[in-house]
């Protein structure tokens, strides 16, 4: 069985695309990076995909992590996550 973890991280981290800038948004980054190694999670951010998060000054990064438990079969392609449910 394939567990789809869809997370508001707020971390950054090249891993899911996200601009990493400043040595706090790297700790939360390496954080999550850790669990994930820990618990065999593969990432299913892809480049290019719509950003998820966008500040008052106008910037945009990935804060939002989608991770499933194993490699879903490309077939099989997460397209949004809404609270606990995936399509």
């Amino acid at each position: 069985m394939t567990i789809v973890k869809c997370l508001d991280a707020n971390a950054k981290s090249p891993l899911w695309h996200s601009n990493v800038k400043n040595d706090r948004d790297r700790r939360r980054g390496e954080m999550l990076e850790d669990l994930m190694l820990a618990q065999n999670l593969v990432v299913y951010n892809k480049e290019g995909q719509p950003t998820t998060f966008k500040n008052r000054a106008g910037a945009e990064t990935n804060i939002d992590v989608t991770l499933t438990t194993a490699k879903i079969v490309p077939s099989h392609t997460v397209l949004a996550c809404i609270g606990w449910l995936y399509k």
